[in-house]
């Protein structure tokens, strides 16, 4: 009796072990899966437009014009760039003593609909090609003697903030910013913006030689929290390394809990033979 109870206790753990360890894959699965994209809506007004107006006004974008768009924002991934042979890279691996920290710590963004500049031409993956965004606190260093390059004082300015995209090639290319200056790094960083706050948005265009600039004033108006991109794109979400490993952890408990239940059972059919 003492046996077959002590079987019975092993079995009760055995079966909540599962359960534990299926609840632990079920959330760290979870979690690998989860909403990681931010969407922020803009609504502003056209302040200017500069260049060949045609490109702008073939977009509906003329002075005082009102427009609005959305950004997704992804601060699990790195920011990307272009390289000059056509291949996406990680713009963290870049830097710049002027704006420190600015590359190395970008997350990733895309324009997702609203009013540019475009045309079929500035569709591709080209040198265009940038969509990352991020904050610093620029340092600016100017020469005090033009005829002493080591006289130099350096400067430190305002917190600034901006989301960064842009596509096509060279020659026929868009380019959008939003940006912003405030008085801590944090207040900065695009993450951190607030609904109601007001930013800078530029929106350059290149074609055939010709280029156009709008100038607008936006007023952030939403911020929603939107499915992966590795979802809404048909890439497979992978887990980080340390899901990973509780996954691992998770599948090991349960054939360890099995292992266990089969031992006991086999151990429980062998001494029943021996009465």
């Amino acid at each position: 009796m003492q046996i077959q109870k002590f079987i019975l206790m092993a079995q009760i753990a055995a079966a909540r072990s599962n359960l534990f360890a299926a609840w632990i894959m079920f959330l760290v699965i979870g979690s690998s899966v989860s909403a990681q994209e931010t969407l922020l809506t803009f609504q502003g007004q056209v302040t200017s437009v500069s260049g060949d107006a045609s490109l702008a006004g073939n977009s509906s974008l003329y002075p005082n014009q009102a427009f609005d768009f959305a950004i997704l924002i992804n601060s699990a991934q790195a920011g990307t760039y272009v390289d000059a042979n056509g291949v996406t890279q990680p713009i963290t691996t870049l830097s710049d003593p002027s704006l420190p920290g600015f590359y190395e710590n970008a997350f990733l963004v895309n324009f997702d609909s609203g009013n540019r500049i475009w045309n079929p031409a500035f569709a591709g993956n080209g040198a265009g090609n940038v969509n990352y965004g991020s904050s610093t606190t620029p340092i600016y260093t100017f020469p005090v003697d033009p005829f002493d390059p080591n006289s130099t004082i350096s400067v430190t300015q305002a917190p600034w903030g901006a989301l960064i995209m842009g596509g096509g090639s060279a020659d026929a290319s868009w380019f959008f910013e939003v940006e912003t200056t405030a008085n801590t790094l944090a207040a900065a960083d695009p993450r951190n913006w607030q609904v109601g706050e007001t930013f800078n948005a530029i929106n350059q265009a290149t074609l055939n030689g010709q280029f156009s600039t709008v100038d607008g004033t936006v007023t952030l108006t939403g911020i929603s929290t939107e499915i992966s991109s590795a979802i809404s794109s048909g890439v497979s979400p992978v887990p980080e390394p340390s899901s990973f490993a509780l996954c691992s952890l998770a599948f090991g408990l349960i054939a360890i809990v099995r292992s266990i239940r089969k031992s006991f059972l086999l151990r429980s059919t062998d001494k029943s033979g021996c009465f």
